[in-house]
């Protein structure tokens, strides 16, 4: 058997010495994979698979960042609304938008706030609170935020949301790092 020549367009690849066109049959003119090729209808079968495949990928793709920019938009009206709350040291307000996890750590609200206080005071006193990009993670939401504390000091968040039973989003986490330091 000769070695097959396959063209595509400008490209092109050998096939080997061995080697079998998958979905094609010699051409009943000149007995060799060269040339024009028929493909057989299992063939077609199966390329229309791909073809219906390939299209719903491509629809579900661009389907994904308008519900992300629905609930990129949800997520920001939640953390937004837990750090008003948390700046007025409105802690019971502040504590019903972690999730049952966060809650679980800790049990009453005015813990949760000292947490936020000694650990997150870029969240807890900022002189800017700006939203950067969201996007979906893991069937959450991930959000990004751009914080200059009360010193003036850069900061990135990255807070992570996930959906409720109920339909609702809540804050899972929050990971602070000075702007230009690794993690």
């Amino acid at each position: 058997m000769k070695p097959v020549q396959a063209r595509a367009g400008c490209a092109s690849a050998s096939l080997g010495e061995h080697s079998e066109v998958v979905g094609a049959k010699k051409s009943q003119r000149s007995g060799n994979y060269a040339g024009r090729y028929d493909v057989d209808e299992e063939s077609q079968g199966v390329l229309s698979m791909r073809i219906v495949v390939l299209l719903i990928a491509m629809f579900v793709s661009f389907a994904t960042p308008l519900r992300a920019g629905d609930d990129g938009a949800a997520a920001r009206a939640i953390i937004g609304a837990q750090t008003d709350a948390i700046s007025r040291d409105d802690a019971a307000t502040a504590y019903s938008y972690a999730a049952p996890a966060i809650q679980n750590l800790f049990p009453q609200a005015e813990a949760f706030m000292a947490m936020v206080r000694n650990k997150y005071a870029p969240v807890y006193r900022h002189k800017s609170f700006e939203f950067g990009a969201a996007r979906e993670s893991g069937g959450g939401i991930v959000q990004d935020v751009h914080i200059v504390d009360a010193n003036g000091v850069p900061w990135e968040a990255l807070y992570t949301l996930e959906p409720q039973a109920d339909g609702s989003l809540k804050i899972i986490g929050c990971v602070l790092k000075v702007v230009g330091q690794e993690v």
